[in-house]
């Protein structure tokens, strides 16, 4: 795993971070977190409280989407976006 220098962790949680290394499992060891607490986020995004990770985008990022989905299950959400993998702990009734 590489954490792209800049990358603030000071709020990361526990969940967040068995999340990033079930992604770094899937490639093999080539994760790299592209933000955690830092950056500019939507208000309210669970980036500011450590429960949400980006990462970049892999080689074949449908098929690392949808094993992610399957290991993590239906508590986090996995999203592709344009230029990243969005990944966050969300478990029912927690509101983003």
């Amino acid at each position: 795993m590489l954490i792209k220098p800049g990358v603030q962790m000071r709020t990361l949680q526990t969940q967040t971070l068995l999340a990033m290394l079930a992604a770094d499992f899937l490639l093999h060891g080539e994760l790299v977190v592209t933000a955690v607490s830092d950056g500019a986020h939507s208000p309210g995004s669970l980036h500011y409280v450590g429960y949400a990770f980006d990462c970049r985008l892999p080689e074949h990022p449908d098929s690392f989407v949808k094993e992610l989905r399957l290991r993590l299950g239906q508590e986090f959400d996995v999203v592709p976006e344009k230029d990243h993998v969005h990944v966050e702990y969300q478990p029912k009734g927690r509101a983003a």
